[in-house]
């Protein structure tokens, strides 16, 4: 697994462990973990050895005065021993971590489908708007993103951009162009991105943003999305 890590992939461990990434940085991250399942496991893996060898510093020096005052063979047994057993300690942690992993809150079946663009659009643009329909039925979200560039740059184009990396997996590119649409004029676009991007928080693990975005759609008589805010705030504070 460590063969595969990228430097930049230790440098952000590094920097989330040690407290010093940004605020975007940091829900970059956050999003990674929650939605990259390999970049995960190396992260927690990474993290289990780091707290492994500072907690066992003082073990680990008295280990090496005592194989230094050894015989050769007894050097062998004693190093082959502890790889053992570091071994172990690592099979045994990877399962629990899977098992965490597991267990861990999915709030992804309190995202509605997304039918792709249903309003007729100006001549301009309904035949590169009627490709993009095309291509989003086929799930070709990666066509989707090349013609929502050549369509421009308008608050459809910017939600179904949203929505495309999202279900490509790419929640961090996702959650900035939900967020963008905070000060849309559009309310129905506005209402559809804060509510997905909640749900995209929650599954990032930061509950405390996703429950204020949650809280705000549950009090506003006029979000069509209320009824299902107050229901994941009902989960989230295990009342269902």
């Amino acid at each position: 697994m460590f063969n595969k890590l990228r430097d930049t992939d230790v440098e952000a461990f590094d920097s989330y462990l040690k407290g010093k990434m940004k605020e975007d940085e940091l829900n970059a991250f956050k999003l990674r973990l929650a939605n990259d399942a390999s970049f995960r496991d190396s992260y927690l893996l990474y993290k289990m050895i780091i707290d492994k060898v500072k907690a066992d510093a003082e073990v680990t020096a008295t280990l090496k005065q005592r194989l230094f005052k050894v015989s050769k063979r007894s050097q062998r047994y004693t190093w082959l021993k502890w790889l053992t057993g570091t071994a172990a300690i690592l099979v045994i942690s990877f399962f629990a971590i899977k098992v965490t992993q597991h267990k861990q809150a999915d709030y992804s079946k309190y995202m509605f489908d997304e039918p792709g663009l249903t309003v007729q659009m100006s001549a301009g643009t309904e035949n590169k708007w009627a490709s993009f329909n095309n291509a989003f039925a086929q799930k070709d979200y990666q066509e989707c993103l090349e013609l929502l560039k050549k369509i421009g740059s308008n608050d459809n184009a910017l939600y179904h951009t949203g929505v495309c990396n999202e279900f490509l997996k790419q929640n961090e590119k996702a959650a900035i162009s939900y967020q963008e649409l905070n000060t849309s004029n559009n309310t129905l676009l506005r209402n559809k991105a804060n509510y997905r991007n909640a749900i995209l928080l929650l599954n990032s693990g930061d509950k405390s943003k996703a429950i204020k975005v949650l809280n705000e759609i549950s009090v506003d008589t006029t979000s069509p999305y209320k009824p299902e805010a107050m229901k994941v705030l009902e989960a989230i504070n295990g009342k269902k």
